[in-house]
Order: structure tokens, then C-alpha cells, then sequence
């Protein structure tokens, strides 16, 4: 029973003082926080970051869809300890890739000689952070710093220390162990755990309202996880072709980069990919997603001629479909119909290449 009362009491002390952590925060009024939302708090354990909030905070739309993740950090940026401590938010999308960082009022980050970073360090702390694959992934923290430049070779960073030569252009001048110590925040357990929030949502519902969100996180989120869970391809692949057709090029490209040469074996995916209706430059990107394909099936070779033979299609096409074309496919007589259409309106050079591709096709 004693054992009880004490746990009972331990649980209602901790409650409350989480409670007053997560209320008493001080949050910055910017871009980030002003997002309209509702926000939600996960509890974790972070035993190699026991000074920083052991929380993290997420913004979800009106959809219940993530705008953003975020965690308090606080960091001692120096191996002796007598160097100001960083205080910030650090945030992520809802990918849970790295969005930014936002300092509370009258915060600022320094560096070597407790020089306050300037406006540029911003800037290049940001490009830092973006940066999936920096050398600060390998590099340990104990070659960081140059020992021959420091007075304490167990100060480093903001204090006493000095940037490594060779470090130069992937830190912040005389900031090296405040830059290694915030990317590895940034792509430590917080982004472990925030993957793990988003990975067990991952369900048929979930994707279909990813894939209806504006918001190109969500498509990209929703992409990858059918990626990660192909037991939902069949029931959304259809999204992530029309997602091919997405002004934003990086998405675009994303959804392209989706069927790779095994998932272009169905014929059903390569009359849609073929029909889609897109840029001449997005035609001829699509057109070379075949060329590792084994078998392309005779209608797409047969619309994708047809496309060339109406101009809809960049100068290179020809020789691409060309490519595709095997001696079976010359069964077909409306491809040898549509390729003898074309040589005849065509210049020597294409003519010559229709009538190679012919006449191998013939040999074989």
C-alpha cells in the first residue's frame, strides 16, 4: 500500500511539474509559432540530451496533418563548461527534416571569444543544419578543434577554441562545436523520434489525406511512405503519377523517381505514365524512365510516336523511343506504319535511324 501512495505521489509531482514546464516555455512570436493549429506535446526520454526539453511539440492543421515539430534545446557548446550556455528552438517539417531554428527574445548564439554571430552565420548555421550529409556526421568531436591554436586543449568552441583549417567551409568560423552539437540534435534521437510518430500513423486513411493536402511535405511524407509500405502501391499509385504533374519540380521529380524499372513492368502504369499530360522536357524524362525497362508494351511505343510525329516531343525523343523498339514490336503494323510516316517527313539523319532500326529488327 506505502509502495502505491509513493508511486501515486511521484506520478501527480512529475504531471505537475511537466505541466509547468510545457505552459511556462518561452516561445518566440514568429513565422514558426504564429501558425494557426492545433498543438500537442510527446513525452520521450533523451539520455543523451537530459538538459533539453524532454518533449517534443507538434502543430497539427485543421486536418490533423503535421505543420511542424519542435523541441527546446539547451546546449553547453564547450567541453569545460564555462562558456554561455545556447538556448533555441529547433524545428522540423513535417517530414520531420530539419526546418529551423528560432531564438526567445534577447538570445543570441557566440562564438570564439564570445563574439556574437553575425546575421551571415545565420545564414551558414542554417545551410549547416540543412545538410543531410555534412562531414560533421563522421567527424569525431575530439579532431574538431586544433590544439596547437588553443590555450586548453580541453576548451574548444566558443571559448578558447579554434576551427581546423580543413573544417573551414562546413561550420561557422570559431563556432565548429556549436555547429557538430546542434547537427547532431538536429539528426539525433529528436528526429528519431519524430519519424517514429509519423511511421505509426502510416495507414490507407492517413495517405489519402497526405496526398489531398496542398502542402508539398505532405505529398512528398505520403510518397515516401508508400515507398517504405508497398502494400499500399496499388491503391495509390495513381496520386503519386499525377503528382508527376506538380509545378514544383522537386516533387515532380520525386513522384518520377517513384517507378523505378520493377513497378514499370505493368503495363497498366506505363499507358498512364505515357498519357500523362506534361511538359515536352517532362515527356522526354518519361521516355527515359523506359530505357531500363525490358519490354515496353506496343501501345506506349505507339503513342509515344505519335507524340513525336505531332511535334509534342523535344528534339532527342526519336532516338530514345528508337531504342525501345525490338524486332517483336515490329509485328505490330500500326508502329511500322507510324515509323514509316515519320522517316518520310523527317531529315537524312533520322531517316538513316529509322531505317537501321528497321532493318535490324528484320536480321534478328
Amino acid at each position: 500500500m506505502r509502495k502505491y501512495i509513493y508511486s501515486l505521489f511521484f506520478a501527480i509531482v512529475s504531471f505537475v511539474f511537466l505541466g509547468f514546464y510545457s505552459s511556462s516555455v518561452e516561445r518566440p512570436n514568429d513565422s514558426f509559432w504564429r501558425n494557426k493549429g492545433r498543438l500537442i506535446t510527446h513525452q520521450f526520454v533523451d539520455k543523451n540530451d537530459s538538459i533539453s526539453g524532454q518533449e517534443i511539440f507538434e502543430l497539427l492543421d485543421s486536418k490533423g496533418l503535421t505543420i511542424w515539430f519542435c523541441r527546446d534545446i539547451h546546449k553547453q557548446v564547450c567541453m569545460n563548461g564555462l562558456c554561455k550556455m545556447i538556448h533555441l528552438w529547433l524545428f522540423w517539417d513535417g517530414e520531420g527534416k530539419y526546418l529551423g531554428i528560432r531564438l526567445p527574445e534577447n538570445e543570441v548564439l557566440t562564438k570564439l571569444g564570445h563574439n556574437n554571430f553575425e546575421p551571415t552565420d545565420y545564414q551558414t548555421l542554417d545551410c549547416i543544419l540543412k545538410d543531410t550529409s555534412s562531414l560533421l556526421k563522421e567527424l569525431k568531436l575530439e579532431i574538431l578543434t586544433d590544439e596547437s591554436a588553443t590555450k586548453n586543449k580541453h576548451e574548444v568552441d566558443v571559448y578558447t577554441g579554434a576551427t581546423k583549417p580543413t573544417l573551414s567551409q562546413v561550420v561557422v568560423n570559431g563556432a565548429v562545436y556549436t555547429c557538430y552539437a546542434l547537427w547532431h540534435t538536429v539528426y539525433g534521437q529528436s528526429q528519431k523520434t519524430i519519424m517514429d510518430i509519423l511511421n505509426k500513423r502510416i495507414n490507407q486513411s492517413y495517405l489519402a489525406l497526405l496526398f489531398k493536402s496542398e502542402n508539398p511535405f505532405h505529398v512528398s511524407l505520403a510518397i515516401s511512405s508508400v515507398e517504405k509500405h508497398p502494400e499500399f502501391h496499388t491503391y495509390f499509385y495513381p496520386q503519386i503519377i499525377s503528382v508527376i504533374k506538380s509545378t514544383d519540380p522537386s516533387l515532380s521529380k520525386l513522384a518520377l523517381d517513384y517507378f523505378e524499372p520493377a513497378k514499370l513492368k505493368d503495363v497498366v502504369i506505363q499507358k498512364k505514365l505515357v498519357m500523362l499530360n506534361v511538359s515536352p522536357q517532362k515527356k522526354y524524362d518519361i521516355i527515359w524512365k523506359f530505357t531500363k525497362v525490358e519490354e515496353t508494351s506496343n501501345f506506349v511505343l505507339a503513342k509515344m510516336l505519335v507524340l513525336y510525329k505531332n511535334h509534342k516531343l523535344i528534339d532527342g525523343s526519336l532516338n530514345l523511343i528508337l531504342s525501345l523498339i525490338k524486332s517483336d514490336n515490329l509485328l505490330n503494323r500500326r508502329i511500322v506504319k507510324l515509323l514509316n510516316r515519320i522517316e518520310a517527313s523527317e531529315n537524312t539523319y533520322n531517316q538513316n535511324l529509322i531505317r537501321i532500326v528497321l532493318n535490324n529488327c528484320k536480321k534478328i
